[in-house]
């Protein structure tokens, strides 16, 4: 009985964290919702049951680097709902798993305020890339996602990326959907044959996306620090 009631509440925290919709956040909203931001190498993780036996976490063991926001200790763990423990796995849906060896920059929460102690859970995470064509450090979100400033200082997302075997980042080749046949704009007519006039603007091409050139390391943490008492946070 007591081995059915335990599967029970984890079938029902799983499912309840899983379903739960995680609000979009406009990156420059990130740096006043934080804790502290730093930017740091995983160089330990292990997974746990917690101590009511319910939920797994997997503690994070970070080398910080720079402290862009709050004054972290050289070294913190972060722990993270979710992972494994001999042959049960609990996955939590848009939750961060945390690569050793890897630098990131993460906006962090004060450890155990939330489950997921990130800001928007993935999207508080961003890995620090280091380019072998230009040897410079460059960032791209949790997803692989290149971030680019723009001519008006606004950081954006761009194209997808990826490490080649040469530690070169370069844009992710993605199959180009074929080109669809366009219909001419169709003409609606009254009852009486005459031509009703259309707003031109619904069948007007869309304006191309705005795009901007890769921000690296330095210029993202620059941004952050001007942007960490701009907004009022919003948890």
């Amino acid at each position: 009985m007591k081995i059915l009631f335990k599967a029970a509440l984890i079938f029902l925290l799983i499912t309840s964290l899983a379903h739960a919709r995680v609000k979009f956040i406009p990156l420059k909203n990130m740096p006043a919702m934080a804790d502290f931001v730093i930017v740091g190498t995983v160089f330990e993780s292990t997974s746990r049951w917690d101590s009511r036996g319910v939920m797994i976490y997997t503690d994070y063991t970070i080398q910080v680097e720079e402290n862009i926001l709050g004054d972290s200790p050289p070294v913190v763990v972060m722990s993270f709902a979710g992972g494994t423990v001999g042959e049960q796995t609990i996955i939590v849906t848009d939750t961060p798993v945390l690569e050793k060896g890897k630098r990131y920059i993460l906006f962090s929460y004060e450890q155990g305020k939330y489950s997921v102690p990130v800001v928007g859970h993935e999207q508080g995470v961003f890995r620090v890339v280091y380019d072998s064509v230009s040897r410079m450090d460059f960032v791209v979100d949790y997803n692989w996602y290149q971030l680019e400033i723009t001519d008006e200082k606004e950081i954006i997302r761009g194209p997808l990326t990826e490490q080649d075997s040469d530690g070169a980042l370069t844009v992710r080749k993605v199959e180009t959907p074929k080109k669809r046949i366009v219909s001419p704009r169709p003409v609606i007519r009254d009852n009486s044959g005459q031509e009703i006039p259309q707003d031109s603007s619904v069948f007007a091409k869309p304006k191309p996306r705005v795009r901007g050139i890769p921000i690296t390391k330095s210029e993202f943490v620059d941004f952050i620090r001007m942007r960490i008492h701009d907004t009022e946070p919003t948890r």
